[in-house]
């Protein structure tokens, strides 16, 4: 325990700080302060405490300085700023934020209005322009107005678009004032796609991009981290003993949630998520709940992980993807261990058919994944039990610290040779937080915290490709469909590479992950795979990058990947139509590039 103090005795000084600093500030504007960030809510409150809580402030901070600077020059009259950000990058935060500002700067009168589609917008702007001096307006929600824009309606926006140009447009007379738009991006790309309102609304205006690159969300979601526990600490006596004794375990979790979240949410996304962590474990945490010394984790986690498998995991359904074939399962784990040449796993899964329509368990058994359960990276030096194991479909849990991007090597490399091996990889802070909870708790904590829900389906649907291929064979199974399942094999396991990536993918890696893919279907059809040139698995990555999936590093190792390559991940797994796309470029690929042997 006091190692695990000292590796974070640096950071709780800082907390610590920062709690003292929030401990102005009633507990009721604090708990409101964290409602806002959990609800998505701008905070409501003066301008320097705002700026003292809010994180990203150096983007936030820099706009509304920017934005400022143009009105003031202009003498608050006839500008318009169009401040265009995603959802959940702080646009709203941002308009409060300049409400706030031009009314202390006291040379102007500021209006703040929400646009609603069941208004009339012509009035509700109008209303707000009953002041004397120069007016402000600042537009928040102009996306409430673009369903009608898409069903061909365009009066509430014209409507819009009247107001704004009398507003900051004086015909002889000085200007009534200035506008500020909110926009998200696909407001300002719907409006940019209408020549007339385009004209209208945004050709004299200045744009100011609210966004973030992917290493300032990682530094201003650390930054939230320390922020939340220390609003916590300053909140109530009760809650500062609390995070004392747990900050070990927590505050690395909080950390490691806002860096991976960074990858693909905005800065809001972010905060909400750890705030609604941070209160989840503290309502959660057992009275005699205390931190696990680092001689004791090993057995307590494995053991944790067979009680999670055996009462939250027992059973769910997953499918398997052949070409336009979709084979439907259910996997029951069994505590029943597996013996193999020797080696014994720590449990099993029994795979059924199943009715996906019904939601009946089938009665045939299609197969057992043999369960074993590591924690730490040690297993990958030794294998012999692991291979031992391999008798039957292999599922490998390991709870471990260890690189990502290692670990996706060695589960390719164990592939290789259609192996029905699978690599499950937990977060060992994920573990350490759950055991400090209550019970049940507990269980439920590593269900909706951890990845095994979302992962498990997926290293199953792999392990049982060959398994999938035999019950087609059986039915007939052509060379072509051979083909066209190894290649909707090859791209379910590039996905999944793809979405264990953080920044890049070793190339060897995704190579690794096709042979094996390839492998994994010719065994379940009893043949061997036809041998692969470099020039055909050189296409294959290809195709990759066409989709938007990533870029070639400068050194030609790795695939980088970037904030709009994961939305676009995203994009290929929900939308069934591209995913067949992609996988009919690949089938032809594959079928071009060799002669298939006949099956």
């Amino acid at each position: 325990m006091s190692e695990l103090y000292s590796e974070y005795w640096p950071t709780l000084k800082e907390v610590r700080e920062l709690a003292e600093r929030f401990r102005r500030y009633r507990p009721t504007t604090i708990r409101e302060i964290l409602s806002c960030w959990a609800d998505r809510r701008p905070i409501e409150a003066p301008l320097s405490m705002i700026k003292d809580l809010f994180v990203g402030t150096g983007s936030l901070g820099g706009t509304m300085d920017l934005v400022l600077s143009h009105l003031s020059d202009r003498d608050w009259r006839g500008f318009i700023a169009r401040i265009v950000g995603e959802y959940g990058s702080g646009k709203t935060q941002l308009g409060r934020l300049l409400l706030r500002a031009i009314r202390e700067e006291g040379e102007a009168e500021p209006r703040f209005v929400t646009l609603d589609p069941l208004t009339d917008v012509r009035d509700l702007l109008v209303e707000k322009l009953d002041v004397e001096g120069p007016v402000v307006l600042i537009i928040d929600e102009v996306d409430q107005l673009l369903r009608d824009l898409e069903r061909g309606r365009r009066e509430k926006l014209e409507d819009l678009a009247d107001v704004v140009r009398w507003v900051t447009e004086g015909h002889g007379s000085p200007p009534r004032g200035s506008v500020i738009l909110l926009l998200s991006k696909r407001a300002q790309e719907a409006l940019m796609s209408d020549r007339a309102l385009a004209n209208r609304l945004l050709e004299r205006s200045r744009m100011f991009k609210l966004s973030m690159s992917d290493e300032e969300r990682e530094r201003a979601g650390v930054e939230a981290a320390k922020k939340i526990l220390a609003l916590w600490m300053a909140y109530s006596p009760e809650y500062a003993s609390l995070i004392e004794r747990i900050f070990p375990a927590l505050y690395p979790l909080m950390e490691k949630v806002a860096k991976d979240l960074a990858l693909t949410r905005e800065i809001g996304g972010i905060v909400k998520n750890l705030v609604d962590l941070s209160e989840e474990v503290l309502r959660s945490v057992r009275e005699d709940a205390t931190l696990l010394s680092r001689v004791e984790e090993g057995s307590v986690v494995e053991e944790m992980v067979r009680e999670f498998l055996t009462r939250e995991m027992r059973s769910f359904p997953f499918k398997v993807r052949l070409g336009d074939e979709v084979r439907d399962y259910i996997a029951v784990f069994s505590p029943e261990r597996l013996s193999a040449q020797g080696a014994v796993s720590d449990g099993q899964f029994l795979v059924w058919t199943y009715d996906a329509n019904a939601g009946r368990k089938g009665d045939v058994l299609v197969g057992r994944v043999a369960v074993e359960i590591k924690f730490g990276d040690y297993w990958v030096r030794g294998r012999d039990q692991i291979i031992r194991l391999l008798e039957n479909p292999l599922l490998v849990i390991s709870v471990t610290d260890a690189d990502l991007e290692e670990m996706a090597e060695v589960e390719a490399e164990m592939r290789r040779g259609g192996r029905p091996f699978a690599l499950l990889t937990a977060d060992p802070d994920l573990f350490r937080v759950a055991y400090l909870l209550e019970g049940e708790r507990a269980l439920t904590f590593l269900r909706e915290r951890g990845n095994f829900e979302r992962d498990m389906p997926e290293v199953l649907s792999q392990l049982m490709v060959p398994a999938a291929v035999r019950q087609v064979k059986s039915e007939g199974l052509s060379e072509d469909k051979l083909l066209r399942q190894a290649a909707s094999s090859i791209l379910s396991s590039l996905i999944r590479e793809l979405k264990r990536a953080k920044t890049s993918k070793r190339i060897n890696t995704l190579i690794n992950a096709i042979v094996a893919s390839m492998d994994s279907v010719y065994a379940g059809a009893g043949t061997n795979p036809p041998a692969m040139g470099s020039g055909t698995i050189n296409m294959i990555i290809r195709v990759l990058i066409r989709e938007g999936l990533g870029r070639l590093s400068e050194s030609g190792k790795s695939l980088m990947l970037n904030r709009e390559a994961r939305l676009i991940l995203e994009e290929i797994e929900r939308d069934d139509k591209r995913r067949r796309d992609v996988e009919l470029v690949i089938y032809d690929i594959l079928s071009r590039s060799r002669e298939v042997p006949t099956v």
